[in-house]
């Protein structure tokens, strides 16, 4: 008989235990989803259970939140989470890929490619706004492919902050892998989580357990580890070193930084060797005077090198002349999608000549398709350096970086490429795509609008085209672009599953003869509904009617943050603004939607301007309060929620954010009549529960914080159903 637990009521079948953390209360599991057949990852918060931590219950809040937030292709997605009786369950993407605890060995260089690898999600991480910083950077919480992807996964201690991030009074993450500021309750910084994958690092390098890491941490917090590695490159031993620096001053300042150090310590193909005087590259050309000329540049770098690994395909009189044919050879792989054999060739003419720049751009293409992307996009930096004007070096480096979320950045890369080549397609059809991710669809519409001037035979400039025309709402013109990307390529069935909603979009939006407050009034009561997909449709058909509804755009603001759609959600806030800037409500709606992108300086601002013009708007007091409290000024965070309960001492919020603040700063009894007089407004609020578990919690009165954290439980911890209650009502 199973042990496994029975998730097929919520849609799940458990195939087996991935890992444990009894201490934790925390089980994972490999399971798949019932529907689809998609190989999932179950994480079980068992809280009920003698023995577990109640503090996993905030991690599992915390970390389903972080996720939301989160899009990289290494970090695992969240996709859902459930209630059981003995906890929750948070569901997330599976990865194939074992953890750096299974006691894989690697040698130095690929102990260097994971490096780079999570170095690549730090960057990624520490450019939110505010920075996330991860706080468990261990081997156990970093899974690495047999092509050396690194994934990062378990977000439950990570926090939101500046680079000043406040600790909490409790120190989270393991022993021996947290940095000293951590142990010693001082402030987080962006070098936090560097000091963390230093120690990992050491731990792959040196052989060592994570559980002895402590051994290697002298006296004065400092590692001690070379005397335990044979060799290795020096430089990549001093990096090292200052990763783990104790003192933050003396650590790199963040990810980018050290990713740039590192990198600029490796001497190997992807790095550009010094090229030779114009007399050596002439002297060359001669030698391939059969050569094409755009060949012979691509070598005016070459300096003689033995070839490090023998070919048993290929045999020439001169080392250029056989990575040409290796470049050739490579090429002809790539061509018919055998990119692993196409990546060993380019690699093999990079043997001979490092700064050879079509291989180089060949190798970048094959990487990326095997997914690869940190290393193809060092392919790619490395053929720019060479030649700075390749436009479609600059085009695949824009592909990278779509895939690995950094929109911004591709969109530039695509600029780049077409300021080099206007009329390259692929670019533009590129820079369509980047635009389309950011929200920025009528930019979007207008690139894809270019591409198809310069070619219109590519399935997937229609396709873009289709998917911005869908997002503002012109599905009979998304219908339109679809069907034309099907005409070119009916096999594609991505675009056929576009193609099938825009139908249903359309078929969905032809009630005629609707005036803007037919359709703004019809939106209101879908939202009402909690048919929120439906109230946007709404509000976007009464401002295709009337662009300056000034109640649509507000409402549409309001929905979209519903939606977790916050760059859209600002975009249109600020329309409503434009229309009517002294509405009090489209201030306060624009905090709400700051305080979802985590700029809760520029929140408060908005509530400041919200209370300008109304000082009894009762939610902005509130959002003022929560935005305070995200900063870690509690203080200021209490002043704020005891305004809003002066305006309504009836609301629940008041008191609630109250309590919270008072929790925040040790004032547990205090805090205690604060969300008693919660519980008079609302009894069946989960969070009250919780924060008054935490209050009697402080207070010592552990069984009566026990009862009130299975209150707390008992309660629908676990809705997933988006309202409006907490923030704007």
């Amino acid at each position: 008989m199973s042990n496994l637990p029975d998730f097929q009521h919520q849609g799940y079948h458990t195939i087996r235990q991935l890992g444990c953390n009894p201490e934790g209360g925390r089980i994972t599991y490999l399971a798949t989803y019932a529907k689809t057949n998609q190989p999932v990852t179950i994480k079980e918060f068992r809280f009920a259970f003698t023995g577990a931590s109640w503090a996993g219950l905030k991690a599992h809040e915390r970390e389903i939140e972080m996720l939301q937030q989160i899009r990289h292709p290494r970090i695992p997605r969240y996709l859902t989470s459930f209630e059981t009786p003995a906890g929750f369950c948070l569901v997330q993407e599976y990865k194939k890929a074992p953890s750096l605890e299974s006691g894989q060995r690697f040698t130095p260089e690929q102990i260097r490619q994971i490096a780079i690898s999570i170095l690549g999600i730090l960057v990624y991480l520490q450019q939110h706004n505010p920075p996330i910083i991860h706080r468990d950077i261990k081997p156990g919480n970093i899974l690495v492919d047999d092509r050396l992807n690194a994934y990062l996964v378990d977000f439950g201690f990570a926090k939101v902050g500046g680079k000043d991030t406040a600790t909490s009074s409790i120190a989270a993450g393991t022993p021996g892998f947290m940095p000293p500021e951590e142990l010693f309750n001082r402030p987080l910084t962006e070098s936090s989580d560097l000091y963390s994958l230093g120690a990992t690092l050491i731990c792959l390098l040196t052989g060592t357990q994570p559980a002895h890491i402590g051994q290697l941490i002298d006296d004065n917090y400092c590692f001690q580890f070379r005397h335990l590695v044979k060799g290795g490159d020096r430089r990549f031993l001093a990096w090292l070193e200052r990763l783990v620096e104790p003192s933050t001053k003396r650590r790199f300042k963040n990810a980018s930084q050290a990713l740039a150090a590192l990198t600029s310590t490796k001497n190997s193909r992807d790095v550009v060797i010094s090229q030779l005087k114009p007399i050596g590259a002439l002297f060359f050309m001669v030698l391939v005077g059969n050569m094409a000329m755009e060949e012979a540049r691509d070598f005016s770098n070459y300096k003689s090198s033995k070839v490090n690994r023998p070919s048993e395909n290929f045999t020439a009189s001169f080392p250029w002349s056989q990575a040409v044919k290796l470049r050739h050879k490579a090429q002809s792989f790539l061509g018919v999608e055998q990119y692993d054999k196409a990546l060993s060739a380019y690699n093999m003419a990079l043997d001979i000549n490092p700064n050879y720049l079509q291989a180089l751009e060949g190798r970048c293409s094959a990487l990326y398709h095997l997914e690869q992307y940190d290393q193809a996009l060092r392919s790619c930096d490395a053929a720019i350096a060479i030649n700075p004007q390749s436009y479609h070096s600059w085009h695949q480096r824009g592909n990278i970086l779509n895939q690995l979320g950094r929109y911004r950045e591709a969109l530039e890369s695509y600029n780049k490429s077409i300021a080099i080549h206007p009329n390259y397609v692929h670019s533009w059809n590129g820079r369509c795509w980047s635009l389309n991710n950011l929200h920025q669809f009528q930019d979007a519409l207008k690139s894809c609008d270019r591409a198809i001037e310069i070619d219109g035979n590519s399935e997937w400039v229609w396709n873009n085209r289709g998917y911005a025309l869908e997002r503002l709402s012109l599905h009979q013109e998304a219908l339109q672009s679809y069907s034309r990307a099907l005409s070119i390529n009916p096999k594609n069935t991505m675009i056929a599953r576009n193609y099938q909603r825009a139908t249903e979009r359309l078929h969905k939006s032809a009630i005629s003869n609707y005036t803007p407050t037919d359709w703004f009034n019809q939106g209101e009561i879908s939202r009402d509904k909690g048919d929120y997909e439906q109230a946007l449709s709404a509000y976007d058909k009464a401002i295709a009617e009337n662009s300056h509804h000034f109640d649509a755009h507000l409402y549409r603001c309001r929905v979209l943050r519903i939606l977790d759609q916050m760059p859209e959600a600002l975009m249109s806030c600020d329309r409503a603004l434009v229309i009517n800037s002294n509405s009090h409500l489209a201030w306060e709606s624009r905090a709400w939607v700051l305080r979802g992108l985590g700029r809760y300086a520029d929140a408060i601002q908005a509530s400041d301007r919200a209370l300008a013009i109304n000082p009894r708007a009762y939610w902005s007091w509130i959002e003022k309060s929560v935005a305070w409290r995200n900063l870690g000024e509690y203080q200021q965070a209490l002043e704020a929620a005891e305004k809003a309960i002066a305006i309504n001492p009836n609301q629940l919020n008041g008191w609630l954010d109250t309590g919270i603040a008072l929790n925040h700063l040790g004032r547990y009894e205090q805090a205690l009549i604060a969300l008693n007089k919660a519980l008079n407004a609302d009894p069946k609020d989960r969070e009250v529960w919780h924060q008054r578990g935490l209050a009697l919690e402080g207070l010592n009165r552990s069984e009566e914080a026990r009862d009130a954290y299975n209150q707390a439980l008992i309660l629908d911890l676990n809705s997933q159903q988006p309202t409006e209650n907490g923030a704007i009502n």
